[in-house]
C-alpha cells in the first residue's frame, strides 16, 4: 500500500510535517566536508519536497522523483528542481547522469536491493549515495509523562504499519557497487505547538493507514488527538520534542 498517495494523505503531510532534512544535508556537508556545489543530485522518494529543498542549498540542479502524484502535486517550488513521477526501483535517467543521490525519510518504502542497482546505475563513478532517515523519540522535552502516553495509548491506537526498518546495506557493499564510507547521527529538536503537533501526528502513515482504510475519520482522529495531548503544553501552547536521525555515506566505486 502507497500511504501517501491519497489528495488527503498528501495534504496533511505537506502541512504538517516539519523540516528535518535541513538538518541532515547539514551533517552530510561538514561530513564530506563539500566546498563546492554538485552539478546535478536525484533525490529519490522526495515526496512534498522537503529534502529537495534541503539538497537544493548543496547543488546546482535537482530532480526530486516520488511515486505518488498526491505528494508531487503539493512539492515546494524552487528555481533548482524539477520534479517527476518515477519509481525508486527503476529510475527513468541515462547511465552516470548524477554525481549525487539523496534518499530522505524513504527507504524503508523500497525495494533496498532494487534501488541499489538502480542507484549504482545513474550515479558517476565516485558519486555519493546519501541517505538518512529521522524519528521521532517519544520524548517530549521536559514532560516525562508525555513518553507514557505516546507508547500506551497512542501506538496501541495508531500502530506502525508494516516496512522494511532494517537496511539492506552495511560495510560489504564494496563488492556490490559501492564503498561504504561511513555513518553519523543527528538530532533536531523541533518546538510546536499543541495543533502544529497534532498536524504532524496526523500526516504519520500510523494514522493514514486507518483513516485511508476507513477505519477512522480524520475528524475523530484530530479531536482525540487534541483532547489526549492538551494537558502536556505549556500556558503559551508550545512544546519541544526530541527527534533523531542516522545517516549512512556511500560511494559508487570508480
Amino acid at each position: 500500500m502507497n500511504y501517501f498517495e491519497s489528495k488527503s494523505a498528501a495534504e496533511r503531510y505537506a502541512k504538517g510535517r516539519p523540516n528535518v532534512q535541513a538538518a541532515a544535508v547539514k551533517s552530510f556537508k561538514e561530513f564530506a566536508k563539500i566546498t563546492k556545489p554538485f552539478k546535478k543530485c536525484l533525490d529519490v522518494g522526495c515526496g512534498t519536497g522537503l529534502s529537495t529543498v534541503a539538497v537544493a542549498e548543496i547543488c546546482d540542479s535537482v530532480i526530486g522523483v516520488d511515486i505518488s502524484e498526491g505528494m508531487l502535486s503539493h512539492a515546494a517550488t524552487h528555481p533548482k528542481i524539477k520534479y517527476q513521477k518515477a519509481n525508486a526501483e527503476n529510475l527513468p535517467f541515462d547511465n552516470n547522469s548524477f554525481d549525487l543521490i539523496t534518499v530522505g525519510l524513504a527507504m524503508h518504502w523500497f525495494d533496498q536491493t532494487a534501488f541499489l542497482i538502480e542507484a549504482g546505475r545513474v550515479l558517476i563513478p565516485d558519486g555519493w549515495l546519501v541517505i538518512f532517515n529521522n524519528e521521532f523519540t517519544h520524548q517530549m522535552l521536559d514532560v516525562p509523562e508525555f513518553t507514557d502516553w505516546f507508547e500506551t495509548l497512542y501506538l496501541q491506537r495508531y500502530p506502525n504499519p508494516p516496512r522494511k526498518n532494517k537496511l539492506a546495506f552495511d560495510e560489504k557493499l564494496a563488492g556490490d557497487g559501492f564503498e561504504f564510507i561511513g555513518t553519523s547521527e543527528y538530532k533536531n529538536d523541533i518546538t510546536m505547538t499543541c495543533e502544529q503537533f497534532v498536524a504532524y501526528l496526523t500526516s504519520q502513515s500510523n494514522i493514514i493507514a486507518k483513516v485511508e482504510k476507513g477505519s477512522d475519520l480524520i475528524s475523530n482522529v484530530e479531536k482525540w488527538l487534541l483532547d489526549s495531548t492538551g494537558k502536556f503544553f505549556s500556558a503559551d501552547n508550545c512544546g519541544t520534542f526530541l527527534f533523531r536521525g542516522d545517516i549512512w555515506y556511500l560511494r559508487k566505486n570508480g
